[in-house]
């Protein structure tokens, strides 16, 4: 009874995840399994005929005894967890031969050392389950104390900057916005945390505060508590992605005039505006529509020629009169009479 009490409360892998309920470990195994994993082993392909007359309903997870069990599994594992991150002892490692193949090392900027040891690699998976575990037993029991130096779970997810397809597009400031306002917006939309990480990120000069990701290409970086929030900000951020034309780029063209009000001069191209339309009616005001301007030369013609013939003038001396007469008539149309008075006897001159 002791000994199977003490192989259940191992450890066993560092796989192991707190998935329904735990497995007894006995001593010839090398591994600890959850049930669902003993059940896909052992019964994978089979089907229980259902019983008709049984009086056992389905356990519903939320039913208090289901969350008291799962409350407790889940402490149970958080504390088997917390034991071997905050033990002094050497990380056990496996065997060499059931290693799984080291990545590329990497090394810390400050001290230089290797950051991806095998040992640390053990040390973050176990982190890492330790924070979903401590996650679920919130959920459970939202009155749980978590253990001390847990960070929440944050959902991560990286959208590439095709940069390399579309060189000289301005994918950053669609992002960032003037004044950094659009990726405030989107970050108070969506509850989500959004910055541009990667080589080419940063100001020529500048050092990054961030670290992680700025050997990667070019990526928007998102990130919350929630893989919901994670998905909201990457349905806003992709269409920014996708290149567009400037005279089709709504998106942008919103931003130029949010930086437009922003720097004040919103108001001068409205003004400017104004102007140009007072101008153009100005300029069209005592300008004679095309039928009654055929029906006033028509007229003058008339009149002028019946001048002519009346006071006996000759041919070439009754054209030039004609002309005056003519720019004299249309002078006293448009109200501008001195000033048609003043360029004929500029041109006579």
């Amino acid at each position: 009874g002791g000994g199977d009490v003490k192989s259940m409360m191992s450890s066993g892998s560092a796989s192991q995840r707190v998935n329904g309920a735990l497995v007894v470990v006995t001593p010839n195994q090398k591994e600890a399994f959850t049930f669902a994993q003993y059940r896909e082993q052992h019964f994978a392909g089979q089907k229980k005929p259902r019983r008709g007359d049984t009086k056992w309903g389905p356990v519903l997870s939320d039913e208090p005894d289901a969350l008291r069990g799962r409350t407790l599994a889940c402490k149970m594992r958080i504390d088997q967890l917390s034991q071997k991150m905050e033990s002094l002892l050497p990380v056990e490692l496996p065997p060499p031969s059931e290693r799984s193949p080291s990545p590329p090392p990497s090394y810390d900027a400050v001290t230089g050392l290797r950051s991806n040891t095998r040992e640390q690699r053990m040390w973050d998976t176990w982190d890492a389950e330790r924070r979903e575990v401590v996650q679920e037993t919130l959920q459970c029991d939202p009155l749980y104390k978590p253990p001390h130096g847990h960070r929440a779970l944050v959902k991560e997810l990286r959208l590439y900057i095709p940069v390399k397809e579309n060189p000289g597009y301005n994918f950053i400031g669609l992002i960032i916005g003037p004044r950094g306002n659009t990726q405030k917006r989107l970050q108070s939309e969506t509850g989500a945390r959004i910055a541009i990480r990667g080589r080419g990120s940063e100001k020529e000069g500048t050092k990054a505060k961030v670290s992680d990701g700025m050997d990667d290409d070019l990526h928007v970086h998102i990130c919350a508590d929630t893989i919901e929030k994670v998905d909201k900000a990457a349905r806003l951020v992709h269409p920014l992605l996708t290149p567009l034309d400037a005279e089709h780029n709504m998106h942008k063209q919103r931003q130029l005039r949010e930086l437009a009000e922003i720097n004040g001069t919103i108001k001068d191209v409205s003004k400017l505006q104004e102007m140009l339309v007072t101008d153009e009616q100005n300029a069209t005001m005592y300008k004679l529509n095309p039928e009654l301007q055929v029906k006033v030369t028509k007229m003058y013609e008339r009149d002028v020629a019946a001048k002519l013939a009346a006071e006996g003038a000759g041919a070439g001396e009754g054209e030039v009169k004609m002309d005056d007469e003519y720019e004299n008539f249309l002078s006293e149309l448009t109200g501008n009479l001195g000033d048609a008075v003043s360029g004929h006897e500029g041109s006579g001159a």
